[in-house]
């Protein structure tokens, strides 16, 4: 093949398409190396874990920045109260996920209109069709444009997306270490790996300021209340499914309450503390009522006790 006969005696070889194939050659095999070699690695559940857990990280330092801020003068949540007229609901155009929600156009809208809003629904809740989204205040100034350009800040799918929706990272954390835990699998050691990585996000967020329900024109006039994220929601998120499935194994209970205590040692809100103090509880309670060894309930005991001096 390396040479190519003519009509007659003479004959040559193409040494530049020869190398070149050559060289083509090898780059496939070593890109067909590489991509055996990735598909293999990136299945691997260590490395799904660190994926989903970066992009939680990721969601957390977008929607609770160090700098968030109020949004709203503290005096403005006690005077201005929600009017007691009649309302305009809002109702979803249809069925499925709310993936995001324009809340700066909702503000802008809320005072060129003179209007109050309250949303009832946030990113990654599941609506059906004519699902009251939020109320408007007053009825009789809520014009169809104005009214019509709201939904259009609502974008709606069929799966939820981390885009405004930190608890939905959370939640697929949640959703392998519950599938580890299941008696099918039984992979103890893989549902501790996501307990480790929602450690590190309670961490990070139990010290932010969380985003205020209330959002001011630059008059002060109250415009939009909506329903927020807090610590106490996201915790029980996190904990919550994994201490239910994972009570039956003590090395899951003894590690949830290993992730509680130094989760406490770096939180400085004495609030989310206690909140995560109570979650210390249930996991003891659960973790008692199923062990049966004497010497894992006492290890679950002085695990706790520990928990307890970080309250």
């Amino acid at each position: 093949l390396r040479t190519i006969r003519g009509t007659g005696a003479t004959q040559f070889v193409p040494y530049l398409s020869v190398t070149c194939g050559l060289i083509f050659a090898v780059v496939s095999v070593g890109f067909l190396i590489f991509f055996i070699h990735h598909v293999s690695s990136s299945i691997l559940a260590e490395n799904l874990i660190a994926r989903v857990a970066s992009e939680l990280e990721q969601g957390i330092e977008r929607l609770f920045p160090e700098a968030i801020g109020d949004g709203v003068t503290p005096a403005a949540k006690e005077t201005q109260p929600l009017p007691e007229t009649e309302s305009f609901a809002l109702l979803a155009p249809e069925s499925g996920y709310i993936q995001a929600i324009d809340g700066d156009r909702i503000l802008r809208l809320a005072a060129e209109n003179n209007l109050v809003v309250r949303l009832h629904r946030r990113p990654g809740d599941f609506v059906p069709r004519e699902t009251r989204l939020a109320e408007i205040w007053p009825k009789e100034e809520a014009s169809r444009a104005a009214v019509a350009e709201m939904l259009d800040a609502y974008y709606f799918g069929r799966t939820r997306t981390p885009t405004q929706d930190v608890e939905y990272s959370i939640d697929q954390l949640v959703e392998v270490a519950v599938r580890a835990l299941s008696p099918a699998i039984n992979d103890p050691f893989t549902a501790i790996t996501c307990l480790e990585w929602l450690g590190v996000a309670l961490i990070r967020v139990g010290d932010r300021r969380m985003p205020s329900r209330y959002r001011c024109d630059d008059d002060g006039n109250l415009r939009v209340v909506s329903d927020v994220t807090d610590f106490r929601g996201l915790a029980s998120s996190a904990l919550d499914q994994i201490r239910q499935y994972g009570c039956t194994s003590v090395a899951v209970t003894l590690r949830m309450l290993d992730l509680i205590g130094r989760a406490c040692t770096e939180i400085v809100s004495a609030e989310n503390r206690a909140t995560l103090f109570e979650h210390a509880e249930k996991i003891r309670a659960d973790g008692l009522a199923i062990a049966r060894n004497e010497r894992d309930r006492a290890a679950i005991e002085e695990k706790f006790r520990e928990v307890a001096t970080y309250r």
